[in-house]
């Protein structure tokens, strides 16, 4: 029998909380879920427990949040992907959660199945984001890239994630965002956040700049 899935889920409505639960136990795998109402006493289980596979954390909660939450974890070198659930659909907020390093972001207006392919996508080691947020947080992304004018130096190169070095590669190629999609199996939302991301560390604006940089910077072995 496959090793069950540990999930923590921190929120401060026992209700969500446990609605949360429920969904969870749908995935198609088997899953143990915990539930905690507070971010400092989910600081502590993370530190004192086994370790879980997956947190799912309310942005704001009394004392610590999840974006708290999620920096403390760092700050303590514990990388265990954490979702940030919330009832804001700010752009800002997003925005923040994902630059601090959250692995996705589900709106607590989300339906059930979304939330679960959500989750099973966090799981597989990708990134989500819903379309409606992404198409409203993609300006405020695409201003940050056109601030930035000079590419980075080769000594300070970005380190990309093995999934940012893929696209990468697949723009190199030619392939449209529907086609990386298509070959990865994530969502054309997925794809166009990782490429903003590739954007925002390379300091480019367009996807010839975004490849004609990596080759400079010989990043994932894409040297000139």
């Amino acid at each position: 029998m496959d090793t069950p899935v540990k999930i923590l889920i921190v929120d401060d409505h026992r209700l969500f909380a446990a609605g949360m639960s429920s969904v969870l136990r749908l995935l198609k795998r088997p899953v143990q879920v915990k539930e905690i109402y507070n971010g400092m006493q989910a600081l502590s289980e993370i530190e004192h427990s086994e370790g879980y596979d997956l947190i799912l954390a309310d942005i704001e909660m009394p004392s610590v949040g999840g974006i708290d939450l999620l920096l403390a974890l760092k700050a303590r070198d514990i990388i265990t992907p954490l979702i940030i659930v919330s009832a804001t659909e700010h752009a800002r907020e997003v925005e923040r959660a994902m630059k601090a390093g959250a692995r996705g972001y589900i709106p607590k207006s989300t339906a059930p199945e979304t939330m679960l392919d959500a989750v099973e996508l966090v799981l597989r080691g990708d990134l989500y984001l819903p379309d409606d947020l992404w198409n409203r947080m993609r300006s405020s992304i695409g201003t940050q890239a056109r601030r930035a004018t000079v590419p980075p130096s080769k000594t300070n190169a970005p380190a990309l994630s093995s999934r940012q070095q893929e696209i990468l590669e697949l723009i190199e190629s030619g392939k449209t965002n529907k086609q990386i999609a298509e070959l990865l199996g994530i969502s054309q939302s997925t794809v166009k956040f990782h490429i903003a991301g590739l954007f925002r560390e390379l300091n480019v604006r367009t996807r010839t700049e975004c490849v004609h940089v990596a080759r400079q910077l010989n990043v994932g072995g894409m040297a000139t």
